[in-house]
């Protein structure tokens, strides 16, 4: 649990103050803070993997094989 919270911690902070703000103009008081805290950890999740595949894409080299016709 601590590695995921440190590896993320930077986008959930920047998720997790948007949503809020979000959550607490759109939902009712008792249950702004909780469905706000799932939604930043879910979209932070999903944010990282997508910019890890990116820069994957990016700086992976792709080994070619050239095959001789026979």
């Amino acid at each position: 649990i601590l590695i995921f919270f440190g590896t993320h911690s930077l986008t959930l902070f920047i998720f997790h103050e948007k949503i809020l703000y979000l959550c607490h103009v759109l939902l009712p008081r008792n249950i702004e803070n909780a469905s706000a805290f799932i939604i930043a950890i879910i979209l932070a999740y999903i944010w990282q993997k997508l910019m890890d595949s990116i820069v994957n894409k990016f700086t992976t080299r792709k080994k070619t094989t050239f095959q001789k016709a026979n």
